[in-house]
């Protein structure tokens, strides 16, 4: 595998998932501690990052309101509409400090459910790097 043809997409690594007092923290905690998550991941990106690997941050974000949702979310998003989390401008919305993105780092703006790569704007980067490849 050629590194620098290579991805790490790095999903919803924000402060209302991974951080003390964040919206979503203590639902997902527990996972995180018994698997070393968060250190494996800033290993990962770290070394990904050394080698020339691409790192694509990937953030889900919510307007004030959650006009982007349904009227009656249900499940995780119905979670978040609850908790108020990941709206955009707050605290809990951020990439976390540790993976501060890089100038090199593809942020994926647009994400507002489960689908990493659904209503965001991974289709602009895709052609940008077809039109590099070609010239």
């Amino acid at each position: 595998m050629d590194p620098k043809k290579t991805a790490v997409v790095m999903i919803e690594f924000q402060n209302d998932f991974v951080k003390p007092g964040g919206a979503q923290h203590d639902a997902v905690r527990d996972v995180m501690e018994s698997t070393g998550m968060l250190s494996n991941s800033l290993k990962l990106a770290k070394e990904a990052r050394a080698l020339g690997a691409t790192i694509m941050l990937t953030p889900i974000t919510f307007a004030q309101g959650y006009p982007e949702t349904s009227r009656h979310p249900y499940g995780i998003l119905k979670e978040i509409v609850d908790t108020k989390a990941f709206r955009k401008g707050t605290w809990g919305a951020e990439i976390i400090e540790e993976l501060k993105p890089l100038p090199e780092d593809i942020i994926i703006e647009g994400k507002r459910g489960l689908d990493c790569f659904a209503t965001t704007n991974l289709d602009l980067f895709s052609a940008v790097a077809k039109s590099k490849t070609s010239s």
